[in-house]
């Protein structure tokens, strides 16, 4: 694996990626959420770089990213970003696989650039305004000063952390936990662009309801049965409105899942894109006839 500074000509911005695979593979995008970085995929991405090109950057405000004033981090920015960092890829088409912040995104970039994507996969996101409201809280109370440097408190994060994105707290140590808080303390720019990351409100990141219904991308919606903060319950309702999509589910495990699940992350992204169900021609209501009904997995394949 290497990491590569990309600048793309949205703002001039420079973005970190991480890049595994051989370079004619087919090519994969992985984006990461809040509060995390590329690092939440370190696990995921050498299995997945065995078949395919893969692509891990830190979005714009994150990580190794540059951190701009004056952005407002909603989901039209990330959909003029997501096709910014593709041209300068030079990505005909692409495997999308996307999680929390980087799923809403994902979900919006689906909607308004559906022929630039092979497959979609989301994991523990929401394209609705209506926030459950445990993540409202959490959002509100971050995002003010007093908030923000609390949270960002070495103790603090570990323990909230602990309490909200893992199902098992011993997964969450110290030291996992430093790599996702460290790109938001070690500068002035991280420290600001922690509140600017949770600035929009819901209203800012929801795609309308008829154009998820809508969306013509074959889609994995693959859910964490222990999430505490986007609960399963939005995961039923984004696989009942996207056309054919199907809801995999992964037991004992919390909001990271890519954290404490990672083989099981990857076998059940492997097996959606191997599926040759998948590519099946699409009638014209731009259904895949294969896809037409939903399908609920629970992690090993078999149905519910």
């Amino acid at each position: 694996m290497e990491c590569i500074t990309l600048r793309i000509q949205q703002k001039d911005i420079n973005i970190a990626v991480q890049v595994a695979g051989q370079h004619h593979a087919r090519p994969m995008v992985l984006l990461h959420g809040f509060p995390s970085n590329r690092h939440l995929w370190r696990h995921c991405i050498p299995p997945l770089a065995e078949d395919y090109r893969i692509y891990a950057p830190d979005l714009p405000g994150y990580g190794d990213s540059d951190k701009p004033r004056g952005v407002r981090y909603d989901a039209t920015f990330y959909v003029h970003f997501l096709e910014a960092l593709r041209r300068a890829l030079n990505l005909d088409r692409f495997i999308l696989v996307a999680h929390d912040v980087g799923g809403m995104a994902a979900l919006a970039y689906a909607v308004h650039h559906p022929a630039t994507l092979s497959h979609l996969v989301v994991m523990d996101t929401t394209a609705y305004a209506d926030w459950p409201r445990l993540l409202q809280i959490m959002v509100k109370k971050a995002r003010t000063r007093w908030g923000a440097f609390w949270f960002t408190r070495r103790h603090v994060f570990r323990r909230v952390s602990q309490q909200y994105l893992v199902h098992r707290a011993e997964v969450f140590s110290s030291p996992r936990a430093e790599r996702y808080r460290q790109p938001w303390v070690r500068d002035t720019a991280g420290r600001r662009a922690f509140r600017q990351a949770l600035l929009p409100e819901p209203e800012e990141w929801a795609v309308p309801p008829e154009a998820i219904r809508r969306l013509s991308v074959p889609t994995l919606v693959l859910w964490a049965a222990e999430d505490r903060i986007i609960p399963l319950t939005i995961g039923r309702r984004l696989s009942e409105d996207i056309p054919g999509a199907r809801l995999a589910l992964i037991p004992d495990c919390g909001h990271f899942l890519q954290e404490e699940k990672p083989t099981a992350v990857t076998d059940h992204i492997r097996a959606f894109i191997e599926d040759d169900r998948a590519t099946a021609p699409r009638d014209q209501a731009g259904h895949s006839s294969a896809h037409r009904m939903n399908a609920e997995t629970i992690d090993g394949g078999q149905r519910r």
